[in-house]
């Protein structure tokens, strides 16, 4: 028994060991798309309010002319929007801190957020720590903290593949294609919008897992009345859009207990989430990813809602 759990011993150091060494010497993927994040932060830590700061997961990064609202609004526009996989927790305690006075803070959270605590994914919260630093962990709670353990494996896995790819491409880093989208941080422009894709023609689009029978996290609508009173706090005014989404992808992914839960803490939607659908031949490659007709549409839909509340000409064109 004690040369068995020495053995056993032997094996998790040297498991531990072999996974910290690809995930600390291993260079960072300069162009990995999730490095989007850290431009996107000094855009916000740069810009001067008042600014309309869009936060959400990637149907953000994937559906807003940025350039579009801030012509319209006289406004900065930082779109924070990067990936559903992170968990809108993240993404709203990290920007938290560089929200100033007269800033217009626009929350799109996918639909998802509301079932799982908005606390991310294994797949994809340490592949961002991996990225972008891993004192960034220092404002997780404990369920984040778990993805991020669960999925140190899966970083460490695609280290490796990443090395055994180098005597072919002579790169570590993610490389774009002519031929085909690839996510990669160099497809945002300078306001945070993924803009790559709009030259390619739609993709076959993943349906997802439906989520219209789950049940609301209690817990996450607490944490959520409780963030946006912070940021009231500093000076912001909040106002939540549901996400765009394609309506094959509304049908499986949106239940009315998420208007009810928002309403009760007295954040309603400020737009009925069926009047943010798309037709589906607007998904690009997920029911959350427009293509350039329906980043469009998206776009217009979000600039009608915000310039009534800036006392500025109505913005006409959405329908």
């Amino acid at each position: 028994m004690k040369r068995f759990c020495l053995r056993l011993l032997l094996f998790a150091c040297t498991f531990i060991g072999f996974n910290a060494a690809l995930i600390l010497l291993v260079p960072t993927d300069k162009n990995h798309y999730l490095l989007a994040y850290a431009d996107k932060m000094k855009r916000l830590q740069a810009t001067s309010p008042p600014r309309i700061v869009i936060i959400g997961g990637s149907n953000t990064a994937f559906g807003i002319d940025s350039r579009l609202i801030a012509q319209a609004t006289s406004m900065e526009v930082v779109n924070m929007g990067l990936h559903a996989g992170i968990g809108i927790r993240f993404s709203l305690d990290e920007s938290l801190p560089y929200i100033k006075p007269g800033d217009i803070v626009v929350l799109q959270i996918e639909y998802g957020n509301f079932f799982s605590g908005g606390n991310g994914e294994p797949e994809t919260l340490p592949l961002l720590l991996n990225t972008i630093g891993w004192e960034n962990a220092r404002r997780m709670n404990a369920a984040q903290l778990r993805n991020v353990t669960a999925g140190i494996p899966q970083v460490a896995w695609t280290n490796l593949k990443r090395l055994a790819k180098w005597p072919i491409t002579h790169t570590l880093d993610t490389q774009p294609r002519t031929d085909k989208f690839v996510y990669t941080r160099s497809g945002f422009n300078a306001y945070g919008d993924e803009v790559s894709h709009l030259r390619f023609s739609n993709q076959p689009a993943n349906p997802g897992t439906a989520t219209t029978h789950q049940t609301v996290d209690k817990e996450f609508i607490h944490y959520l009345k409780h963030t946006i009173s912070l940021y009231e706090k500093r000076g912001a005014r909040v106002i939540i859009l549901p996400p765009a989404s394609s309506q094959a992808n509304f049908r499986l992914n949106y239940n009315n207990h998420i208007g009810e839960a928002l309403e009760s803490i007295g954040h309603a939607y400020a737009k009925p989430p069926e009047q943010m659908t798309v037709p589906d031949s607007c998904a690009f490659d997920t029911g959350y990813h427009l293509n350039q007709t329906g980043t469009r549409i998206n776009t217009l839909r979000i600039t009608n809602t915000l310039v009534p509340h800036l006392d500025k000409k109505f913005y006409t064109g959405a329908r």
